[in-house]
């Protein structure tokens, strides 16, 4: 193929990089819009089905006797069209499932938990197994979805450390939750005994007899020995704690004076001290709110309140919702029990701020408090605005979403020419499974200011050389409602999207390249005078291009990290004794820095196509001549050209010492000026032989 072709390719080129523009995303759509994608969406099952099975066990917890009927009065919600035309349950059925409405599946669906169940027997066994590192942070499994691994993880998170106790195994009910409720803290309590000063051991002796006073049935004896260990240790949190949890338990039994001794027992137990473990506290605070809701549900909020169990800041660390050993996320979970007209400011600001910047907030949201909070939207009343400026912000972190998924399916599983630094960035990033909606909040918060760094599938990055991306930080920050906060050239699909007309092109002139250079390239010779060769570097190409001076840095990409990447592919793409082979092996590396970057290289290859000294014809020729001269000259200090250029200066140098020598020990200048004769004589007479060697 003639190098006319490459020439008209070459101007389409051109004339097709003057009229680029950078690809933009499409204007955003009004709220009515979002708002439909936003109920349109199908929250991952494995989180709704995780939150909810944890929502059962603390409804169980709260109150482990009876645990439906204490439940709050359900929502009242608009009726959907399957529940409108469903047939009517009867009316046992209807008033047991009632309060569960709010949190738990519809009756005619398996349980959350069954449901949790199910989803976790049915993963891969490798997706099964426990992952050695800190709570929700996953590990990439075979089970195609980020988020199974890290919930289903976490059971053990949430399930008590079960006690292997007479006492327990000779207990049935309630009885038996209550003995393991207290064996633990004892098991607590024994291990950090230094912390209940002189007195600790003693009353630690004190509760296990109590405790299995209680087992045998005998209950007078509690009370008398609980009273008696208060009366000598009467700051002991534990023995406060312990003891609130009894009267509960004989309040729910139907003890009318029981229930405000819990109360107090429960208060005193939650009194701050400087020198008592700050998270044992938090957690009799929350077990306070906790047991009190099927007493009293508005009291139980006001405890999560006044102890500021809901707690944002917290949730905000390093730890995000596991914070204080996950108090603060049970606590969210126990709160989104309550009937929403009993929620004020404090909630309402709490919910819409951990949505917002906790990392695992939004799923949160979508799955216990959407369904319930989006009856405050349609009522119109003082939290209407709040709550339609969080719903806004999650549709259009949703509509970004589906956005990029969109533009980077292509990329999934595509390892070609990437040509462009930024393109192979996208088909790296693109090669583990794209992650959900709720996926990417699982390990982000709405804002993008916290992100779980380090997990999964980062180091899937890493092993791809993206050694400065961080995976769910790139995702957060390109689909972020703020747009303050959102970067658009994280994930720069768009403007690739408007350089695949030029790739197109500059495929088709590689192709047309190969074709010139082997037209010029006679194969027998060249395989014998490659290494005679000179090895071209991407440089030499754009500045024969450009005709002046210019380095590949010209071109470098602006943005981090697709600059540093860039230079690490540029130095790949190495060098190449044909122009097609070094610009297909810079396509590959995606070690072009922009579309003139290509335009040059290929402008500087085409020049030397047609250059009458350097192109590949007349390089093989001047090998050619330098191999054959090298072949019938060879032998001896670099073969026959080095005897004649360095002949006369091996022998001339010893023999002048020489002659130097004899004429300073000449006895006279006669015999001197004799020596230095026949010498020279010799001398030429040696010149004429070497020049006469063919």
């Amino acid at each position: 193929m003639s190098t006319a072709a490459l020439r008209a390719t070459l101007k389409s080129y051109q004339d097709q990089l003057a009229k680029t523009v950078p690809g933009q995303f499409p204007p955003m759509p009004e709220w009515p819009e979002l708002n439909k994608k936003l109920e349109a969406y199908a929250v991952d099952p494995y989180i709704t089905a995780f939150f909810r099975a944890v929502a059962e066990q603390l409804l169980e917890t709260a109150d482990p006797y009876n645990p439906v009927a204490s439940l709050p009065p359900p929502t009242p919600t608009a009726p959907t069209e399957s529940a409108e035309n469903a047939p009517e349950e009867d009316s046992e059925a209807e008033e047991e499932n009632a309060v569960k409405a709010e949190t738990l599946p519809e009756p005619s669906q398996p349980t959350a938990t069954e449901v949790a169940q199910g989803a976790f027997a049915n993963m891969p066994e490798a997706a099964q197994a426990p992952i050695a590192i800190s709570p929700c942070k996953a590990a990439l499994n075979g089970a195609g979805t980020y988020v199974t691994g890290a919930l289903f993880s976490l059971a053990d998170f949430f399930d008590e450390e079960p006690v292997d106790h007479v006492l327990v195994q000779s207990s049935t009910g309630a009885e038996q939750a209550l003995i393991k409720l207290w064996i633990r803290e004892l098991n607590w309590m024994s291990d950090n005994i230094g912390m209940y000063g002189p007195l600790g051991a003693h009353t630690l002796q004190k509760l296990t007899q109590a405790i299995t006073a209680f087992a045998e049935g005998k209950n007078s004896d509690v009370t008398t020995i609980l009273k008696a260990a208060q009366a000598s240790d009467k700051q002991n949190r534990t023995l406060s704690f312990l003891f609130s949890q009894l009267q509960y338990y004989r309040a729910r039994q139907g003890s009318t004076s029981a229930l405000h001794e819990a109360r107090e027992e429960a208060k005193r137990a939650c009194v701050y001290a400087d020198n008592f473990d700050g998270n044992k506290l938090l957690y009799y605070r929350y077990m306070a709110a906790l047991i009190e809701l099927p007493f009293d549900p508005q009291k139980s909020l006001e405890q999560l309140r006044s102890y500021y169990l809901i707690n944002p800041e917290s949730l905000q660390s390093d730890e995000g919702l596991w914070a204080h050993d996950g108090i603060h996320f049970k606590s969210l979970i126990l709160l989104s029990l309550f009937k929403v007209n009993l929620l004020e400011d404090f909630e309402i600001n709490a919910i819409t701020e951990i949505t917002q910047r906790v990392e695992g907030g939004v799923p949160l949201y979508l799955a216990l408090f959407r369904p319930k909070l989006k009856e405050l939207i349609t009522a119109r009343g003082p939290y209407r605005e709040k709550l339609l400026e969080l719903e806004q912000a999650l549709g259009t972190a949703l509509h970004m979403y589906n956005l990029y998924r969109r533009e980077l399916e292509p990329y999934h599983g595509q390892h070609g020419r990437s040509w462009f630094a930024e393109v192979r960035f996208l088909q790296f990033f693109a090669t583990p499974a794209l992650p959900s909606f709720t996926d990417i909040f699982l390990y982000s918060s709405l804002d993008a200011r916290r992100v779980d760094a380090e997990s999964a599938p980062t180091e899937t990055l890493r092993g791809n050389g993206l050694n400065r991306t961080y995976y769910w930080h790139v995702w957060a920050q390109s689909i972020t409602p703020y747009d303050e906060l959102r970067n658009n050239q994280a994930l720069p699909v768009m403007t690739v999207k408007s350089w695949a007309p030029l790739t197109e092109l500059a495929d088709q002139m590689l192709t047309e390249l190969t074709s010139a250079e082997n037209a010029l390239i006679d194969a027998d010779k060249w395989s014998q005078v490659e290494a005679l060769l000179p090895s071209w570097e991407m440089n030499q190409l754009i500045s024969i291009g450009n005709g002046s001076s210019t380095s590949v840095a010209t071109y470098a990409p602006l943005l981090q990290p697709f600059q540093t990447y860039f230079f690490t592919w540029v130095r790949a793409a190495g060098q190449a004794k044909k122009h097609a082979e070094l610009i297909g092996s810079s396509a590959g590396q995606g070690a072009f820095g922009s579309p003139k970057h290509i335009f040059l290289a290929f402008s500087g290859a085409s020049a030397l196509l047609t250059d009458p000294n350097y192109n590949h014809k007349a390089m093989i020729h001047k090998a050619w001549q330098q191999y054959k001269g090298a072949g019938s000259k060879g032998g001896g200090f670099g073969g026959g050209d080095a005897v004649k250029q360095y002949g006369m200066f091996l022998l001339v140098v010893p023999i002048a010492g020489l002659t130097f020598f004899l004429m300073v020990a000449s006895a006279n200048v006669g015999s001197a000026m004799a020596l230095f004769g026949v010498v020279l004589a010799m001398l030429i007479g040696v010149g004429l032989l070497l020049s006469s060697r063919k």
